[in-house]
């Protein structure tokens, strides 16, 4: 009975990333990369031209020491990225809408394990309402993500 269920457990966990995999594939996006040269360049020019003043030159001088952040890789998996995204920028929504995959991910083991003795129609109509409602998920957690960024902007422009 328990290989039942491992068998069960490993065809949901496969039903669940086919479905998130369904989503648009992410656009490539070119990295802004800063050249190590122009920092340093820079910092010299503040350096030189600013001799007398030493708070200018050691504020230039801690922001080449800054440490670099924590960069979370890509799932290429354009909903996933958005889960992670979402969870840096509004925890609050990354909950709820955590809740509600979860929600989608028990219906679609429910679709698994009965899908041999549902009609037709009703699994057909089960199959497509779950993957719309992953779908619309997905559109929603990548708005959140959007306007976490405008907020994260109008803070900034508030400086």
């Amino acid at each position: 009975m328990k290989s039942y269920q491992k068998y069960i457990s490993i065809v949901t966990a496969s039903l669940l990333l086919a479905a998130c995999s369904t989503t648009a594939p992410k656009k490539n996006v070119n990295k802004v990369v800063t050249p190590k040269e122009t920092v340093t360049q820079s910092a010299a020019t503040i350096q030189n031209s600013q001799n007398s003043n030493t708070a200018a030159a050691a504020y230039a001088d801690k922001k080449q020491l800054a440490p670099k952040s924590l960069v979370i890789a890509s799932t290429n998996n354009a909903c996933v990225d958005g889960f992670n995204f979402l969870k840096g920028v509004s925890h609050g929504q990354f909950d709820t809408y955590s809740t509600d995959y979860s929600k989608i991910s028990q219906n679609y083991s429910f679709l698994n394990t009965n899908k041999e003795i549902m009609d037709k129609d009703s699994r057909e109509l089960l199959s497509m309402t779950l993957n719309k409602k992953l779908d619309t998920l997905c559109m929603k957690v990548q708005y959140a993500g959007f306007e976490g960024v405008k907020n994260k902007l109008k803070q900034l422009s508030d400086i």
